[in-house]
């Protein structure tokens, strides 16, 4: 094991410059928050896309009925017409 510990390994220094040491505690500091910040985007921006998603289908399945209904009430008034204009020949007939 005597030959790891070779005169070029890295060795740690004991005593740092304070300025430095808080220097690089900030740039630690500002790192994490811009990391939380961007985190917190980006789920905001997932849960905007989806809530426009789901207005966006709601809305598509809002106006498909809105076309069944109004299809159905077409149907509905032809065949009433059909019915009145029946009973008017039949009652002119008579």
């Amino acid at each position: 094991m005597s030959f790891l510990r070779t005169q070029y390994s890295y060795s740690r220094v004991d005593k740092e410059d304070p300025e430095e040491r808080q220097h690089l505690m900030a740039r630690f500091l500002i790192h994490k928050i811009l990391e939380e910040a961007g985190t917190q985007q980006r789920i905001r921006s997932s849960s905007k896309l989806r809530v426009c998603r789901m207005k966006r289908k709601i809305g598509l399945r809002l106006k498909r009925l809105r076309i069944a209904i109004s299809k159905t009430r077409l149907c509905l008034c032809h065949q009433v017409m059909k019915q009145i204009r029946h009973l008017k020949l039949v009652l002119v007939a008579n």
